[in-house]
């Protein structure tokens, strides 16, 4: 450790080997019959026929050789020398007492570390370092340096862009939660957020929703099913997707319209529209948590139910139906759906939420579906890098409401 003036000597006392005394002032000083070379004389403790010798006037040290200040005979006695240096050398510890008390907090091993050029010229078996090159910590085995990652888990929400209404409700983007997720630290992740898609008028169905993606991680969310559209003859059914679209109506009865399919694992089926011989209800688009419903005679069906992550929030609900009266808005970002000779509601951006449907005529249109997000969590303080970043209950969040990267 650094240290202001003479570095101090480190280390165990050792009574050296014995001396035999003989007509002659230097001796070889020796431990365990190998020479011994004390730093100075001043860490020897000497005794001489029962009396303690002084550094420097008593005897002088060069090397392993002690000299005494005059010969000795061999009546003389060396009674013995003791090597006083070294007085902070702990010894070995004994197995098993090393606990993390004995190491104190703070505390922290470095390895050594340098860039690639500076890897050693002779390296074996077994040597650890840290590549500033790479930014990676490296091993040395068998033929060569190997890199290895350090790890870390997070875990992740990925909602597609929701569905857009037409006359029956938007279904919401596919929905998928990720839980202990081991990224690779240094590596960089692209994230894709996927568009709402476009309202679909009283005679177009609704454009479906956007892909949203974590790479690496999550498979291809699929977006939100565009609502089906209003017909003088038979009702529209939904778009299938991630949540399916609520099924579209008509006005002089026909066939009842069929809500879309939803994607295992990622949302529900839309509602279905009813067949009357008068205007017909349509039905709510799926949402994460559960089917939209159908439309009852009139009145469009209430979007699907949303997904409440971990962060509390709702999100990913189905757009409802439109029909002869307003249907309200299902928690979860969904648009609600409109009255007679009204647009539907548009979707709350990066929920997911599928758009309202519109009124019951050919001329009214359905709200926009929501835009997807992609959000990662980890436990502690920040370690990566993009999106918004916040934290909360312990947590660090990086919520991506638009396409970019994160960097773990």
């Amino acid at each position: 450790m650094p240290f202001i003036g003479t570095q101090p000597d480190v280390g165990g006392y050792s009574v050296l080997d014995a001396l035999t005394a003989s007509a002659t002032a230097s001796y070889t000083l020796q431990l365990n019959s190998a020479n011994f070379v004390p730093n100075s004389a001043n860490q020897l403790l000497v005794s001489l026929n029962g009396v303690i010798q002084k550094p420097g006037s008593s005897f002088t040290l060069s090397g392993s050789t002690l000299t005494f200040s005059s010969a000795l005979s061999s009546s003389d006695s060396i009674d013995f020398i003791i090597s006083m240096g070294e007085p902070l050398l702990i010894g070995t510890p004994s197995d098993g007492t090393i606990t993390n008390a004995k190491l104190g907090l703070g505390q922290f091993l470095q390895l050594p570390s340098g860039t690639t050029a500076n890897r050693p010229g002779s390296p074996v078996n077994g040597m650890v370092r840290y590549n500033t090159t790479t930014s990676k910590f490296e091993v040395y085995e068998g033929d060569g340096w190997s890199s290895y990652a350090l790890l870390y888990n997070i875990d992740a929400l990925v909602i597609s862009g929701g569905g857009g209404g037409a006359s029956g409700g938007g279904g919401a983007g596919g929905t998928t939660n990720f839980t202990q997720i081991a990224i690779t630290k240094n590596t960089s992740y692209a994230i894709t957020v996927g568009a709402g898609g476009n309202a679909g008028s009283g005679t177009t169905t609704g454009s479906n929703g956007g892909i949203s993606l974590l790479s690496g991680i999550s498979g291809s969310n699929v977006g939100g099913g565009g609502g089906g559209h209003f017909s003088n003859s038979s009702a529209n059914n939904g778009a299938a997707g991630g949540s399916g679209g609520g099924a579209g109506g008509s006005d002089t009865g026909g066939s009842a319209g069929v809500g879309g399919a939803g994607t295992v694992g990622q949302g529900f089926a839309g509602g279905t529209a009813s067949a009357l011989n008068t205007v017909q209800g349509r039905g709510g688009g799926g949402g994460k948590g559960g089917v939209g419903a159908n439309s009852n005679g009139q009145n469009g069906g209430a979007g699907g139910t949303g997904y409440t992550w971990v962060d509390g929030v709702t999100r990913a609900s189905g757009g409802s139906g439109g029909g002869s009266s307003t249907v309200a808005a299902t928690a979860g970002g969904g648009g609600a759906g409109a009255a007679s000779n009204q647009t539907g509601s548009a979707a709350t951006a990066n929920t997911g939420g599928g758009g309202g449907g519109g009124g019951n005529t050919s001329v009214t249109n359905g709200g926009n579906g929501g835009s997807g997000v992609v959000i990662i969590r980890y436990i502690g303080t920040q370690k990566g890098s993009g999106g918004s970043v916040t934290s909360s209950g312990g947590y660090t969040y990086h919520t991506f409401n638009s396409s970019g990267t994160y960097t773990a």
